[in-house]
């Protein structure tokens, strides 16, 4: 009899830990479903900017978890477009596997007889039709070189060389639809380019999504809350 009872106890102890280990896996998952739900619906739209308010950025997340993330120099001297998708890691920390889709910089320029933008012509063959002008709102006439580079004179005396200009490439923003302008500050380069890889951690916490300690992309750390 006494030993039945220890039996009978002993596969209630059991019992009741099998139990609880299934409620921990369930609170578990339940816990991983919720912060994953950023991925289910509609698609999400995030903004915001980076810490030290250099960059306006924003983030589309897809419901099948592909994404786009883009940011803006708030002067329009810089322009990030990356394309990838999302990948949960651990509790609300997620890793964003992207490619540079489409990214404009400004380059330091000595000469002061013209304004050039640098491109891969394969890459960026809408930009043999892209709009240029001083901020005054005189167009720039530009020639194009067999190695995609566009150079637009300007007079070593002329006044305009110390004004910024603006570019219309003739692209969208994917995420607003908008057609982006750039502007590129007087006596610099504008440099197009794509291709490059990036891993971004970020972790989602409600309605806000942060960078974490590893380095993300031109931006730095940024901080984003959702639209």
């Amino acid at each position: 009899m006494t030993r039945t009872l220890l039996l009978y106890g002993l596969l209630v102890v059991i019992a009741s830990c099998k139990n609880n280990q299934e409620e921990v896996v369930q609170q578990d998952v339940i816990s991983i479903d919720t912060s994953l739900s950023v991925t289910e619906g509609e698609p999400s739209i995030y903004s915001g900017q980076s810490l030290d308010s250099v960059y306006n950025c924003q983030l589309l997340v897809n419901p099948d978890s592909s994404v786009i993330f883009i940011y803006e120099w708030n002067t329009l001297w810089v322009y990030g477009e990356h394309h990838g998708a999302i990948s949960w890691l651990h509790d609300s920390t997620y890793s964003m596997g992207l490619e540079q889709n489409y990214a404009q910089y400004i380059r330091k320029y000595w000469y002061k007889d013209s304004f050039q933008i640098w491109r891969n012509k394969e890459d960026f063959p809408e930009l043999d039709s892209a709009e240029i002008w001083f901020e005054s709102g005189q167009k720039l006439n530009p020639s194009y070189a067999e190695s995609g580079i566009i150079s637009c004179p300007i007079p070593i005396d002329s006044n305009e060389r110390v004004q910024n200009i603006n570019i219309n490439p003739h692209h969208l923003n994917p995420i607003t639809q908008e057609p982006i302008i750039i502007g590129v500050p007087s006596r610099s380069i504008a440099e197009f380019g794509r291709g490059r890889k990036v891993e971004i951690e970020i972790i989602i916490s409600g309605n806000t999504i942060k960078s974490t300690n590893q380095k993300p992309t031109q931006t730095g750390h940024f901080v984003l809350k959702k639209q």
